[in-house]
């Protein structure tokens, strides 16, 4: 089992992630006219009209031919380009199969084939015979781009039409208007996402993938684009670098810019730009995560809250501060003064010193869409979130989808505290009876809300377990046992937390104490280190504190490293 360090937050940044092997990132000198970037590499022409070509080689995809040439293509494992003299030529992955002789302008590579177009207009494919290299609608085209498994092209009166995919999806599904560029791409997974972007004529951005069609205006006008099926990027006519999109991870353009980009180009994992000067540029993703801040260790903290990726704190001063994991926003807290937070599974809730409640981060659910009101408790928990109202009433909000177990379904009542957990919620009634509601189906119901009686000064609801305090400081737990969330250790404690398969508990001594085993990886997050503390807060893949000198420690994946998509 791993062993638990108490580690400062606000300490350093997370190690940045490094991929192995040659990169697009290692950009031979020199100056360029034209880029393209796949996943692994990236070829330029030269202003001597030559191919460069560098990082991964395994299928020869880095070995440009000799030659000159005019235009330059990059797929995943394969590289084409139009010489000086029409002709086009591929070589890499897949790059048997030869392009018919003629006069070519224009070149374009997917996974599995390869299109050109011809002086005349006419689009000429070849390849494995099917994805985007195949079934192009006969017709004159200015522009074309091809992904693994579609296909668009923009004629020559300024309108843009589509092909292929392996399923009936909307990526064929063309917004009308007039457009002067258009760019698809495809990236694999069950639902087989096409994406495919234009610009219009007056230089906004319309993006279409079987989602409710986006408009970007922001920082336009733009004049060039590029789409992969993670990332979108652009050029906006102060030749500005601006690219989004992507799940977990980002692609930020380097900053300050080294000049003036005139054209870019973009994969599931690189971009790469060109400069006025001929410079190329490139940058690769990176996951999306704010690292603590610098000046996090030199304040003092009432609390802290751990989400199931992310963490946030509350300051002596009512400021919020999060950290972690940001791909749903969670750690975008906002301004002003706060007397509690509490971190969900994606997103955040704090009361603000009116008594109002302010959310952020994921609202998928609408866990993060809290009512108008003045509360004086908050509880977030994984898709839904609770308040107690000045009057002692719960009110809860989220789950409004598949998630739905009635967890958000308060039962009417004066309360003193509420605990929101995994698909259940509980409080304590003004007598100190707990009062337990939600749990989806059998196999979501451990008994975690099924509290027996007796009279608690403290609840926290967790995945498929409950725990509370007596009265008397003894810690009671209920629910799912698999494990060992339940077996308590005796002992007097004054506060208590559940986290998700395990449950730690601070003793009269302020020590912590903790119990159980984290159900996803198992990073130390259950066994605490020595130390006084005056709050604690077991989450998913770590457990954080805060000292009676105020500092924030954590123990357990403090460097964030459990991606989202995992679990």
């Amino acid at each position: 089992m791993p062993t638990a360090v108490a580690r400062p937050i606000g300490s350093g940044p997370p190690e940045p992630y490094v991929r192995p092997g040659p990169s697009p990132l290692d950009i031979p000198s020199g100056r360029y006219t034209a880029i393209a970037v796949g996943s692994s590499h990236a070829c330029a022409i030269t202003e001597a009209s030559e191919v460069v070509c560098w990082g991964d080689n395994e299928h020869g995809q880095a070995e440009a031919p000799p030659g000159r040439y005019a235009a330059i293509a990059v797929s995943d494992e394969r590289s084409c380009a139009v010489s000086d003299a029409g002709a086009a030529v591929c070589w890499g992955l897949y790059a048997e199969e030869e392009a018919a002789p003629g006069s070519y302008s224009a070149i374009t590579a997917g996974f599995w084939g390869a299109c050109a177009l011809q002086a005349t207009g006419e689009a000429s494919c070849w390849g494995a015979g099917y994805g985007g290299a195949s079934g192009v609608p006969p017709g004159r085209y200015a522009a074309i781009d091809v992904s693994d498994a579609h296909g668009c092209a923009l004629t020559v009166d300024g309108t843009v039409v589509c092909w292929g995919g392996f399923r009936d999806v909307d990526a064929h599904e063309v917004p009308e208007g007039r457009y002067t560029a258009v760019s698809a791409g495809h990236i694999w997974s069950e639902g087989d996402l096409f994406r495919s972007c234009a610009l219009t004529e007056d230089g906004a951005i319309v993006c279409w993938d079987g989602w409710p069609k986006v408009v970007r205006e922001d920082a336009g006008p733009y004049v060039a684009l590029d789409v992969s099926g993670l990332y979108d990027c652009a050029l906006n006519e102060a030749g500005e670098a601006i690219c989004w999109g992507g799940f977990f991870s980002e692609l930020v353009p380097p900053h300050p810019a080294p000049g003036r980009y005139t054209a870019i180009s973009v994969s599931n994992a690189y971009a790469c730009a060109l400069t006025e000067a001929g410079e190329a540029v490139c940058w690769e993703d990176r996951e999306r995560k704010t690292p603590a801040p610098p000046d996090l260790a030199s304040n003092r903290h009432l609390a802290v809250s751990d989400g199931a990726f992310h963490t946030c704190a509350l300051t002596e001063g009512g400021e919020v501060v999060c950290w972690g994991w940001r791909d749903s926003d969670q750690t975008n807290a906002p301004q002003g003064r706060h007397t509690a937070i509490s971190s969900g599974h994606a997103h955040t809730c704090a009361l603000a010193d009116t008594g109002e409640a302010v959310c952020w981060g994921d609202n998928f659910f609408g866990q993060a869409n809290a009512p108008p009101g003045r509360y004086r408790a908050i509880d977030s928990g994984w898709r839904h979130t609770c308040a107690l109202t000045e009057a002692g009433e719960a009110v809860c909000w989220g789950a409004e989808h598949a998630w739905d177990g009635g967890q958000a379904d308060a039962p009417p009542g004066r309360y003193t505290a509420i605990s929101a957990g995994r698909a259940h919620t509980c409080a304590l009634t003004e007598g100190g009876e707990a009062v337990c509601w939600g749990s989806l189906d059998e196999s979501w119901d451990g008994g975690q809300a099924d509290a027996p009686p007796g009279r608690y000064a403290a609840i926290s609801a967790g995945d498929w377990a409950t725990c509370a305090l007596t009265e008397s400081g003894e810690a009671v737990c209920w629910g799912d046992n698999s494990y060992g969330q339940t077996d308590v250790p005796s002992g007097r404690y004054i506060v208590i937390d559940n986290g998700w398969g395990y449950a730690c508990a601070l003793t009269e001594e302020g020590e912590a104490v903790c119990w159980g085993s984290p159900t996803w990886w198992d990073h130390g997050q259950a066994d605490p280190p020595p130390g006084r503390y005056t709050s604690i807060s077991a989450s998913e893949c770590r457990t954080c504190a805060v000292t009676a000198a105020g500092e924030v420690v954590c123990w357990g994946d403090t460097d964030y490293r459990d991606h989202p998509f995992r679990l």
